[in-house]
């Protein structure tokens, strides 16, 4: 019984970890991205950048921010549960 709770712990810390580093990762990769002068105002169509694609490092940068949001998500979920 006492092992089982021992390896709570050290899961419940490992997940405490995994959280906080994709935090910090994730608020870096978030100030790395490009600014876009866009904002609210490409929702109403006022915008015509809106409409084109990522490429090259915009695109590496945009899915590494989806990625880690995930891993960031799961791990806030997982460290509740545990």
């Amino acid at each position: 019984m006492i092992i089982y709770f021992k390896k709570q712990k050290n899961m419940k810390d490992i997940v405490f970890w995994v959280e906080i580093v994709s935090a910090v990762l994730l608020v870096i990769v978030i100030l790395l991205q490009p600014k876009t002068s866009s904002g609210m105002g490409s929702m109403a169509g006022e915008d015509s950048a809106a409409l084109t694609t990522k490429r090259g490092g915009e695109k590496v940068i945009h899915t590494i921010t989806i990625l880690l949001a995930f891993v960031f998500a799961i791990a806030a979920f997982l460290y509740h549960i545990v």
